[in-house]
């Protein structure tokens, strides 16, 4: 749900937003707005879901024993199955670990690691993992949070002063221009531990 109830897809609360910049619930609508703006647009600048939910991703792995799961941190893997056209053989867990270790936040990306038996095994099947990635709503580090508030006041200023598409030019005057392709510097810095890294 992205706009309804308390429920929104945003790395902070909304009433917790409302209090930091000092607004009250008549402007609940554009808070909300600029909460999940700020929200998906840091998941689009850092090229991975932040928020924790369930993936579910065929991976690429024909001969591989050791593979990279899309989305991390990693929470915990479901499942894993051999898909061998409309056959699925869930995968025992002896016969495949993580690293580094679900649970552990260590900014990059994390592999399945496959026993060598499971790959003579696989032939043409293909690998399905079920997981979950991603931080936990009451658990978004901080630099996260102040990376979306920053980015979502950025955005509410602008639309409340109705200069979305505008900008400071030369001596203090206005300028148009087509929507900023980066964002603001700060929350880019404050974003920059959170891109995604591979080995």
């Amino acid at each position: 749900m992205l706009y309804g109830g308390n429920d929104i897809y945003t790395l902070m609360q909304v009433d917790h937003f409302r209090e930091m910049i000092c607004v009250d619930q008549r402007d609940d609508r554009l808070c909300r707005f600029c909460l999940v703006t700020a929200t998906l647009t840091i998941e689009q600048y850092c090229q991975r879901k932040l928020l924790r939910k369930t993936h579910v991703e065929m991976l690429d792995a024909q001969y591989d024993t050791v593979v990279p799961l899309r989305e991390y941190p990693v929470k915990e893997i479901k499942s894993i199955h051999l898909m061998t056209g409309s056959v699925s053989e869930k995968i025992g867990l002896e016969l495949y670990g993580l690293s580094p270790a679900c649970g552990v936040d260590a900014g990059l990306t994390q592999y399945v690691i496959f026993s060598p038996s499971l790959v003579r095994k696989r032939d043409n099947a293909r690998i399905r993992a079920t997981y979950r990635a991603g931080y936990q709503r009451n658990g978004i580090p901080a630099d996260l949070a102040a990376a979306c508030l920053e980015l979502a006041y950025w955005n509410f200023n602008r639309m409340k002063a109705r200069e979305m598409g505008m900008s400071v030019g030369r001596e203090g005057k206005r300028e148009d221009y087509p929507f900023e392709k980066t964002m603001p510097q700060n929350v880019a810095k404050l974003l920059e531990p959170y891109r995604r890294k591979t080995l």
